[in-house]
């Protein structure tokens, strides 16, 4: 129905024109009159080559054009309402214009069969990008809901930076692998059971264990260590064993199928190792196993926190020539240790010391000298008392030590097998025998006296004393 109408306005505006022409050329006078539009109009007859016709296929335009085609001829030949001159012309726009209309229709399907590939390839790509838009969205689903498992366990580690001493932050960690196990990572705590060994000085040590039993870790300690620490080596990581089969494994982890060796590296240091065991054959996915990752890094940054804190601790409480503890710290010390005797009703002792004639010692033989044999009597002192007794540099040339739950005399035998030992060592630096002795003074709590104090003044009192008497002996209050 439009490809008729479009015809039919067709026609009548040519045959309108074309009338127009022939009207025209029977009359001189108007042809005379309205010359301009008598030419224009013979010019404008080829112009309808190129009319706009929409839904006409290209049989029917080819008609069409011949038809315009014939209609100017007739305007010469059988009509005469025209001359040769602008029949000439009239027909070299006719072929000027159905060239250029020939040109431009061959580019115009040029483009028509580009606008369509373009077409298919829109719809083409339209479809990869829905299925891209499908798989992208997937995909960030997953990652957002990875995302909020790994700041859940951030959330989970955050309690880490707020710990700063050693015995705290292993708290810590047991507590995010509790909650890990538990909400993270869906897995009964029943059914895993972990070792914390880490550095303690220059040698491993178990510091936590859960669901072991505490006798056998403690019959076994070096062998479990050295099963834990021949699975780690610098630069390989997590060691994951899905599967132990029994004859490799050590008679206390007989029951248990999957290992999980973590190392706490920071800075290239080994500070610790993180032992996960299950009595489930390959219990943790590849998903999981980048979790504990995650958490070994903050594991291993916190763990380096705290020795840190424990070194500098130590620094400030630590004399740096002798090793033994500063002033401050053996008040303090001394003050807690009479509050925790009176508490349990225990004797505390304390000796101080001081080197006879130290200064003449420097004087004679330098200061480095006087280096050596004060560092030579911290050690000396250090090994004959235990563990839990204080040693202290109390200033210059003289020495503390506290005694904890025990009595006068026992403090007073003590300190003779110390004086001895002093006075029989041969001290010898740079090629001079260096003949040293000392004097002490001991005073105890309760007996002699109930505040830290009084009994500091005591037992500085006995130590006068016996450099009263001559020197090179031990005192009581």
């Amino acid at each position: 129905m439009k490809k008729k109408m479009h015809l039919l306005v067709f026609g009548i505006i040519y045959l309108l024109c074309y009338f127009f022409i022939i009207y025209f050329s029977g009359n001189n006078n108007l042809i005379n009159k309205y010359k301009q539009f008598y030419y224009l109009f013979n010019f404008i007859l080829p112009a309808f080559v190129v009319f706009p016709l929409k839904n006409v296929d290209m049989k029917w335009q080819k008609i069409i054009d011949l038809l315009i085609l014939l209609s100017i001829i007739m305007l010469f030949f059988p009509f005469k309402k025209t001359n040769i001159e602008i029949l000439i012309i009239t027909l070299i726009l006719f072929a000027a214009i159905a060239f250029y209309k020939f040109i431009f229709s061959v580019f115009l399907k040029k483009i028509e069969i580009s606008e369509y590939e373009l077409k298919q390839k829109e719809e083409a790509f339209n479809i990869i990008e829905e299925q891209k838009i499908a798989v992208y969205k997937k995909e960030n689903e997953e990652k957002e809901a990875e995302i909020k498992e790994i700041t859940s366990l951030y959330t989970a580690v955050k309690d880490l930076s707020n710990t700063i001493r050693i015995e705290d932050t292993m708290d810590t960690i047991f507590e995010i692998l509790k909650k890990l196990f538990k909400y993270n990572l869906k897995i009964s705590p029943d059914d895993i059971f972990y070792i914390l060994i880490v550095k303690k000085e220059y040698d491993f040590i178990i510091a936590k264990t859960k669901g072991f039993e505490e006798a056998i870790i403690k019959e076994n300690e070096k062998i479990i260590i050295q099963s834990i620490l021949k699975n780690i080596s610098p630069g390989k990581g997590i060691v994951y064993k899905t599967l132990v089969k029994q004859e490799d494994n050590q008679d206390f982890f007989g029951f248990l199928k999957s290992f999980l060796y973590i190392p706490l590296y920071a800075e290239k240091k080994l500070f610790g190792v993180l032992f996960i065991s299950a009595s489930k054959e390959n219990i943790f996915n590849e998903k999981q196993l980048k979790y504990f990752k995650i958490l070994s890094n903050q594991f291993a940054i916190s763990l380096e926190k705290a020795y840190l804190y424990e070194e500098v601790e130590q620094m400030s409480i630590t004399d740096s020539l002798t090793g033994l503890y500063v002033h401050r710290y053996f008040q303090d010390k001394l003050e807690n240790e009479i509050k925790r005797a009176s508490r349990y009703n225990k004797d505390l002792s304390l000796v101080i010391a001081d080197i006879d004639f130290f200064k003449n010692i420097n004087d004679t033989y330098g200061h480095i000298t006087g280096d050596y044999i004060l560092k030579t009597i911290a050690v000396i002192i250090k090994n004959y008392t235990s563990p839990v007794d204080t040693v202290a540099r109390y200033g210059g040339e003289e020495f503390v030590i506290i005694l904890p739950d025990t009595p006068k005399d026992k403090a007073h035998i003590l300190a003779i097998k110390i004086r001895k030992e002093i006075e029989n060592y041969k001290f010898k630096f740079q090629n001079f025998d260096i003949k040293v002795t000392i004097s002490m003074g001991v005073a105890s709590y309760p007996q002699d006296a109930l505040t830290r104090r009084a009994l500091i003044e005591k037992a500085d009192k006995a130590l006068y004393k016996a450099k009263q008497e001559g020197r090179n002996r031990v005192v009581k209050s």
